[in-house]
C-alpha cells in the first residue's frame, strides 16, 4: 500500500524516512542525490512536492515496501524489511549486485562532499572541477541504478548481456582513491627496505602516483603533506 505509505509519513513527516520513501519509489537519480545530501529547508519542502507528486500517480499494492517501528521514546527508528525487500538488497544477492551498491553508496557520499563544497568554496576554478565531477559521478551512477533495478525484476537474474566491468582508477571515488593512497604509502613506509618485496614496493608506489594524478585532477587529494617513500 504505496499510496497509504507515503499517507502515514504526511502525517507525521520525518526527513530521513521520506528520503528513504523517495529513494524506493522515485526515479529521478538527481533527486536521491539532493535528499541524501542532508535536510535542509528546502530540501524538506522539495521532498514533500515530490512524494505528493509520486501519491496521486502510484496505484495501491497489497504490501508495503517497508515500516517503520518506534523502538523507544528517544525517537530512534529501526527499518524493518518486509517481503517486499527489493532482491538486489537480500543477503543471497549475487557479488555483482553488492558491489554495485556498495559502488553507488561511494558516489552518493563523494557528491554530498562535492556539494558541500558548491555551497561554501568561492573559488571559480575550485567549484567548476566539483561540478564537472558531479556530472562524471551522475554517469558512473545511472548504469549501478540500471543494473540493481534489473536484477530487481522476476526472474532475479543478472542481464543477459552483463559482463564483469574490470573498475579503473578513474572509476573510483575521491573517498576511496584516498584510502587507497595513504594504505600505499603506510606499506612503502614500513617495506621500503625490504629487498625480497622489490617488485610489490615499485607496483604500489606507481599506483600511489596515479592516485595522486587524478587526485590533484579533481582537487581532492588529501595527502600533500606526506611524501611517499620512493623504491630503488
Amino acid at each position: 500500500m504505496e499510496k497509504e505509505l507515503i499517507k502515514a509519513w504526511f502525517e507525521k513527516p520525518n526527513y530521513r524516512i521520506g528520503v528513504e520513501i523517495y529513494k524506493r519509489l522515485g526515479s529521478n537519480n538527481f533527486l536521491k542525490i539532493l535528499f541524501d545530501s542532508g535536510e535542509s529547508s528546502y530540501n524538506m519542502n522539495r521532498l514533500k512536492e515530490e512524494l505528493k507528486h509520486l501519491e496521486s500517480s502510484l496505484k495501491a499494492v497489497s504490501k508495503p515496501i517497508f515500516i517503520e517501528k518506534k523502538l523507544n521514546e528517544t525517537n530512534n527508528y529501526k527499518r524493518i524489511i518486509s517481503d517486499d525487500t527489493p532482491a538486489s538488497e537480500r543477503d543471497d544477492a549475487p557479488d555483482e549486485i553488492k558491489a554495485a551498491i556498495e559502488q553507488r553508496k561511494n558516489l552518493y557520499a563523494e557528491a554530498r562532499f562535492l556539494k558541500s563544497t558548491l555551497v561554501s568554496e568561492e573559488d571559480k576554478e575550485v567549484r567548476k572541477k566539483a561540478c564537472l565531477r558531479i556530472i562524471s559521478i551522475f554517469k558512473q551512477i545511472n548504469p549501478l541504478w540500471e543494473l540493481t533495478q534489473y536484477y530487481d525484476k522476476p526472474p532475479h537474474k543478472l542481464p543477459p548481456t552483463f559482463n564483469k566491468i574490470e573498475s579503473s582508477l578513474e572509476d573510483e571515488t575521491s573517498i576511496v582513491l584516498n584510502a587507497k593512497w595513504i594504505n600505499h604509502y603506510k606499506y612503502l613506509k614500513k617495506f621500503i627496505s625490504d629487498s625480497s618485496k622489490k617488485e610489490k614496493l615499485l607496483q604500489r608506489y606507481l599506483e600511489a602516483k596515479q592516485i595522486e594524478t587524478i587526485l590533484i585532477e579533481r582537487d581532492a587529494y588529501q595527502h600533500s603533506k606526506l611524501i611517499i617513500p620512493v623504491p630503488d
